[in-house]
């Protein structure tokens, strides 16, 4: 006869906790060891806060709530350790049957299973908390101990619930980890190797992936769940600390909320669940073909990215590419599917049955190659409009905003002309990276990135399309851009400053400081803060905006030896003056470091001036 309404069976419990006493005896040794020990031992041995001298409070603060950080991170793997021991009854036929003829209702036998797993991980945390606040009394605050816990605390919710979910979805202990850990990664993987794909097969395309990365909670968590010291540095080096943010706790908190509303969709999955389907891939007969297609097509996708990135990136291109692609996708899908079916069947005998839903997978697979190489939805050809564009961000060698209207028109004709020249750009074996952003008037933005052919492959040719880009980028407000920093060029802002002549270098690296391209001028010349001053803005800037301070790298690979060897090197510094600012919180560094080809006449002469006077 089943009990009537008790939701915790005690007697059951004990027996669980008997026989996996040592799931949370060696959590809670890990968590001792790794937080009360590691303060002890960072105390005691003038670790990163003394050297620094950063003050103790702030070290503590900030090694507390990291190790709170990991600690939520690592949940992942004890959650679906306590999660496999809690419910290993399901997942053998004896043991199944016992249970299930006990006199408990099944919701009995889940909370019961449910608790008793979740309550030591817990108590583990407690303890842990409670003997660092008394290890370390006035060090570790109550509320530092307690943030400490809170964090820990929930990764554990979340992830155990998450892990009791996948826990109803399969009958076999040893395929638990692997659905579990699937589960888990699959939003990122997928997001990932689809963006991969895309990237590789249509011309120019740019997609910025990280938008399905809250659904994978553990790489999400890697990524943003951590604990940073807010510091500055004085323009000595000093560094000054202020104090420790946190950073993910918003999301944390959210996992955690979805780990109760796992643990609820597990209780309700665990109360239709048919017992016989113990020891079964699959626990859930409808979700059969479903794994099989998932199976199938996460395989199709996975298979191409890892044979692209090890051995096809750079090395086919266009059609060729589109085709290697497809059959990876199509070997990818014969695996996943097939492998699925013998997860399930429990054999080898796969074969002979029906093709139809790996034929459905195939077709799917050369649909989407087809659509994006074949470019299908525009995208490709898809130009702005001129007259809707605000600026653009141009970006081969160098980086610029580009936003008169020549310069806007120039970058539109060269994306035409690299779209025209599509095949021509995709069959060579050398070339270079071209990355494109409009930026519109709404404020929405279009990006572009082209690999174009390499200049040498095109023998310099003055219509090819990377001389057309060179020459945007050699443009007179792109030159401006490079060379003016965000620090005013001034006198009262200029704390360093040098002119560097570099000599010529043999086969064997070997130099002469008499084998100068310009011996008028000394390997070195420190100049003063109005000398500098006087040389950007009386000198540097004139050239560029008559066109002769450019960046002739074109004519270095013809080996024409434009550069002058002689470099200029101004650095800034920038410091608030109205007495109320704070100081070092808004002090800027920046500068100005430029390589000078031999067309910066005026530049040249200013140095070979400043160098007689010393």
């Amino acid at each position: 006869m089943k009990s009537g309404t008790s939701l915790f069976n005690k007697t059951i419990s004990l027996n669980l906790l008997k026989r996996c006493w040592p799931i949370w005896t060696c959590w809670l040794a890990v968590l001792i060891f790794a937080l009360p020990l590691n303060i002890y031992s960072g105390l005691s041995h003038s670790p990163y806060w003394d050297m620094w001298h950063a003050p103790v409070d702030i070290w503590v603060e900030q090694t507390v709530l990291n190790s709170a950080c990991f600690f939520a991170k690592a949940s992942f793997v004890v959650s679906i350790v306590a999660v496999m021991a809690m419910f290993s009854f399901l997942y053998n036929s004896r043991t199944c049957n016992m249970m299930c003829s006990l006199p408990v209702k099944r919701e009995t036998l889940f909370v019961t299973a449910w608790v008793t797993g979740i309550a030591p991980l817990l108590a583990a945390d407690i303890i842990t908390a409670l003997i660092t606040m008394a290890a370390f009394p006035g060090t570790v605050s109550p509320v530092l101990a307690f943030r400490w816990l809170g964090i820990v605390a929930m990764g554990n919710i979340g992830f155990y619930g998450f892990g009791s979910f996948c826990a109803m979805l399969t009958g076999s202990l040893f395929i638990l980890p692997l659905v579990y850990g699937v589960l888990g990664l699959t939003a990122a993987i997928v997001e990932t190797s689809m963006v991969c794909i895309l990237s590789a097969l249509i011309f120019g395309a740019v997609f910025n992936g990280g938008k399905l990365l809250i659904f994978s909670p553990l790489i999400y968590m890697a990524n943003n769940l951590h604990a940073g010291v807010r510091s500055h540095n004085d323009d000595f080096g000093m560094i000054f600390y202020e104090k420790v943010e946190l950073f993910g706790t918003g999301y944390l908190f959210c996992f955690f909320i979805a780990g109760f509303i796992f643990s609820v969709l597990a209780l309700l999955l665990f109360r239709k669940r048919r017992m016989e389907t113990a020891s079964d891939t699959v626990a859930i007969p409808v979700l059969k073909p479903i794994f099989k297609y998932c199976m199938a097509f996460g395989c199709a996708v996975v298979l191409p990215v890892v044979i692209y990135q090890i051995f096809l990136q750079g090395v086919l291109m266009g059609t060729a590419l589109a085709v290697v692609i497809s059959l990876l996708m199509i070997a990818g899908a014969f695996i996943g599917y097939f492998s699925a079916k013998m997860l399930i069947s429990k054999s080898l005998r796969v074969f002979s049955g029906d093709w139809k839903g790996f034929a459905i997978v195939v077709a799917a697979c050369l649909v989407f190659v087809i659509a994006a190489e074949c470019d299908f939805t525009g995208y490709e050809k898809r130009l702005p409009d001129l007259s809707e564009v605000e600026s653009v961000e141009f970006s081969m060698r160098s980086y610029a905003p580009l936003k008169e209207k020549q310069n806007i028109e120039a970058v539109y004709e060269l994306q035409s002309s690299i779209i025209g020249n599509k095949k021509h750009h995709e069959s060579s074996d050398k070339a270079m990276y071209l990355n494109l952003s409009y930026i519109m008037n709404d404020g929405s933005v279009i990006r572009r990135s082209y690999r174009i052919t390499d200049p040498t492959v095109e023998n310099f040719n003055a219509d090819s399309d990377v001389i057309r880009a060179n020459d945007i980028e050699n443009s007179i407000e792109a030159c401006l851009w490079r060379c003016t920093p965000a620090v005013p060029v001034t006198a009262e802002n200029i704390y360093d400053a040098a002119i560097y002549n570099e000599p010529r270098y043999d086969k064997y690296g070997n130099y002469s400081e008499d084998d100068l391209r310009h011996s008028e001028i000394p390997m070195q010349i420190v100049l003063s803060p109005e000398q500098a001053e006087a040389l950007y803005n009386e000198c540097i800037i004139p050239d560029i905006k008559a066109g002769r301070m450019t960046d002739p790298w074109i004519e270095d690979m013809k080996g024409e030896d434009p550069y002058s060897g002689v470099s200029v090197s101004i650095q800034l510094i920038s410091v608030p003056t109205d007495g109320q600012t704070d100081y070092y919180d808004h002090m800027t560094h920046d500068g100005v470091y430029l390589s000078l080809p031999e067309t910066a006449t005026l530049t040249l002469a200013r140095l070979a001036e400043l160098a007689a006077s010393h």
